[in-house]
């Protein structure tokens, strides 16, 4: 298994353009007025030089030492600030009600149900009141539960690839009304894709992406 460290050392695993919809959360955020933003699993940072451009306060946290570090370089050659911290999957190391949005993308799946659950209660926990969330998770439909191992309910570890080993929550449309629950679902896609030749053959990619609004007054 390869670690995410050793991951974000290799370029051809860096993501330099942000997600379409990082593109339309930062719209969102603009309208209302948010300042402070979290990027929780941030990689090597693409969300973060990008949401810094944006005008933002942005905090990036993320397991790996070395995309921690590649964020930080990326920052510097282009002239911006964000806080960055190397920070182990689980509790967030900020106090609630800390930030005025927050996003995850394609990170918190890396789990079991019960993880990627506690996972969404953290991010609504450092959310003060108002405040706007963007979360995007593998799904159900994604091809990965054919071409993987599965290790739990739901849970899958791809066999090839860049992330073999690592553990994937297939998140079903029941988990989504569960895990959002607590927020004010304003966006909900479900986005599918073909990719060729990782696999050997032609494969699904599918993700849920949730745009959401922790409820004035908690």
């Amino acid at each position: 298994m390869t670690s995410w460290d050793e991951l974000f050392r290799d370029d051809r695993h860096i993501l330099r353009q942000p997600d379409v919809f990082a593109i339309e959360f930062a719209r969102i955020l603009r309208d209302q007025g948010a300042r402070s933003v979290l990027d929780w699993g941030c990689g090597a940072g693409r969300h973060v030089v990008f949401l810094a451009h944006q005008g933002f306060q942005v905090t990036g946290m993320d397991p790996a030492p070395s995309g921690i570090e590649r964020a930080r370089k990326w920052l510097e050659a282009e002239g911006l600030q964000a806080a960055l911290q190397v920070a182990p999957p689980g509790r967030i190391p900020a106090r609630s009600r800390s930030f005025d949005a927050a996003l995850s993308l394609y990170a918190i799946e890396h789990g079991r149900r019960k993880e990627v659950l506690e996972s969404v209660r953290e991010l609504h926990r450092v959310l003060r009141s108002g405040g706007w969330l963007l979360v995007a998770l593998s799904s159900g439909e994604d091809s990965m539960k054919h071409h993987g191992r599965p290790v739990a309910p739901g849970t899958y570890v791809p066999l090839e690839g860049p992330e073999a080993g690592v553990p994937h929550y297939l998140t079903t449309r029941e988990d989504i009304d569960e895990f959002f629950a607590p927020f004010e679902v304003f966006e909900l896609a479900h986005v599918c894709s073909w990719l060729s030749g990782l696999y050997g053959e032609r494969r699904m990619e599918a993700h849920w992406v949730v745009i959401g609004r922790k409820p004035e007054a908690t």
